[in-house]
């Protein structure tokens, strides 16, 4: 769980966001940006796996 929250730490701080933030930055984003858009399919899946840890 340490490991999950670690890698969630680092995309909030990559990009000064919160996850919610960032999926609402993403989906209102009018220009594609491959890197964003693999790092926003990454962090989710840390997220639900958290809950699911939970």
């Amino acid at each position: 769980m340490r490991d999950i929250k670690e890698k969630i730490e680092e995309f909030k701080n990559k990009y000064s966001l919160n996850f919610d933030e960032y999926e609402i930055l993403i989906s209102n984003s009018k220009k594609e940006n491959f890197e964003k858009w693999d790092d926003y399919i990454e962090w989710k899946a840390y997220e639900h796996t958290l809950k699911e840890l939970k």
